[in-house]
């Protein structure tokens, strides 16, 4: 969804700033055929040159996105039946950081690292951060 409102938001744009500049009516007037036709090639380069880096951006994004879901749902499987909580997920490039939070004795991060890389059929440089903690509870009446 992500990469169709970037190419929508491109297209418009792109659009737009062609009708200020007056393409549509200088395509019709009196520019020879040579004219009209290297304009064209500088519009879809220039078009180009945007539309490839932001669609570029736009799919590793999604693609992150992705890992994160994902990486928080096998974490959630991961550190079910401990005293733990997960407190964050974040992808940054190839990394995947997870912060929990808790105590006790926590699972295998190997187990988990396999499991998402199972799912995502791609290498997981995983980093664990483990926020020890201790609740109390106490009702006053």
């Amino acid at each position: 969804m992500l990469f169709l409102t970037n190419f929508l938001s491109i297209l418009f744009a792109g659009g737009g700033v062609l009708a200020l500049l007056g393409l549509n009516s200088v395509s019709f007037k009196g520019l020879n055929q040579y004219a009209r036709r290297s304009a064209f090639i500088v519009i879809a380069i220039s078009i180009a040159v945007v539309a490839i880096p932001l669609g570029t951006t736009t799919i590793r994004a999604y693609e992150q996105k992705l890992i994160k879901r994902e990486t928080f749902n096998m974490a959630q499987e991961w550190i079910r039946g401990t005293d733990y909580s997960i407190r964050d997920v974040e992808v940054r490039g190839e990394q995947v950081t997870l912060a929990i939070y808790g105590s006790g004795e926590q699972p295998e991060l190997s187990e988990l690292g396999d499991s998402i890389h199972d799912s995502i059929g791609e290498p997981v440089y995983l980093k664990l951060i483990v926020v020890p903690s201790k609740q109390e509870f106490f009702i006053a009446r």
